[in-house]
């Protein structure tokens, strides 16, 4: 939407300095015809010629979009991947340190119980 309507200012503004360029400048009836031709001719090639730009650019943001998209589904995959397998690293880890904790409750429980004696 933003693009087409920034097309459309461009070929109004476009349209409308030529049409005062023409209509301000000293000539005589049969002259400014004739530059209004011209004109005219040269208009329509460079409108022509950004309808080309515009209709590039917009597949090339397309373009650019999916392949941005396609990337990001990757990277959010291959992080996924790597976290899931880092967690099967550590699995048997951490058991080993719940063990170990408890290990260390039952020490500490024990000393605190010989410390009240």
């Amino acid at each position: 939407m933003k693009t087409k309507s920034l097309i459309l200012g461009l070929i109004v503004g476009a349209g409308a300095s030529a049409v005062a360029t023409l209509l301000l400048a000293p000539k005589s009836g049969r002259e400014l015809r004739e530059d209004i031709a011209d004109k005219s001719v040269n208009v329509v090639g460079m409108l022509k010629e950004v309808a080309y730009n515009a209709n590039t650019l917009t597949e090339q943001l397309k373009t650019f979009s999916t392949d941005s998209l396609a990337a990001v589904k990757d990277v959010v995959e291959d992080i996924e991947e790597v976290v899931g397998n880092w967690n099967q690293s550590i699995e048997p880890d951490k058991q080993r340190l719940k063990d170990e904790l408890k290990d260390l409750q039952k020490t500490v429980s024990e000393l605190e119980k010989t410390i009240k004696r």
